[in-house]
């Protein structure tokens, strides 16, 4: 951990928004497609045997409103404190020949995309409705956010090694053996995390103490 690197803190404040907004998004995935067994709330589905019944329906309705309206609260403050870390890290920690690089043609559209990418869950959250299928597009929205700024994050410091070492100028050198083996434990992983989730939803949930 260096401590004496000036972005540090603005990165770390910066996933730490992203982190506010992906829990906003995964509790909406878990109210809608699972049941809100993750969570498992107190007043809904307390050991009520019946799971039909008018008070078990009534308890998981009332707690689907509240899910939806702290998610949308907490992905706002979400989306406020990542604008806020990212201005600091951008205007405040970068040097002016990377900031130059990272607002002209082409990487301009990069830069852009991180900045305003975090908008599209948030806007589909407010306008589109306390329904499953738009939560698909949320979750896919915010698998999109994370990427984007994982990939400009990593041209950012490619540029700021560029005075040094030029990665753009290294001849490609594709190791397969690597490649393979990460894309197995890959896919080895995605079906794990589906088995999860699939267990999950056959789980009843744990009765009120």
């Amino acid at each position: 951990l260096n401590a004496g690197d000036p972005t540090l803190w603005p990165r770390w404040l910066l996933m730490f928004g992203l982190a506010l907004q992906t829990t906003a998004v995964w509790l909406l995935v878990d109210v809608e497609w699972l049941d809100g067994k993750a969570a498992v709330p107190a007043t809904a589905k307390q050991a009520l045997g019946d799971g039909d019944s008018a008070d078990a329906k009534q308890a998981s309705d009332d707690y689907r409103r509240w899910a939806w309206g702290f998610a949308k609260k907490l992905h706002t403050f979400g989306l406020v404190w990542f604008a806020a870390a990212g201005s600091w890290y951008v205007f405040g920690t970068w040097s002016a020949g990377l900031r130059e690089s990272m607002f002209q043609w082409p990487m301009l559209t990069i830069t852009a995309a991180t900045a305003l990418a975090p908008g599209l869950p948030w806007l589909l959250m407010m306008v589109g409705g306390r329904r499953r299928a738009v939560v698909i597009f949320i979750a896919l929205a915010q698998f999109g956010v994370l990427g984007v700024n994982a990939v400009s994050r990593q041209i950012a410091q490619n540029l700021n090694l560029k005075p040094y070492w030029d990665v753009y100028s290294l001849p490609e050198n594709v190791q397969w053996g690597p490649l393979v083996m990460f894309l197995a434990a890959f896919v080895v992983g995605l079906g794990v995390v589906g088995w999860m989730i699939s267990r999950i939803r056959k789980c009843d949930p744990a009765p009120q103490l």
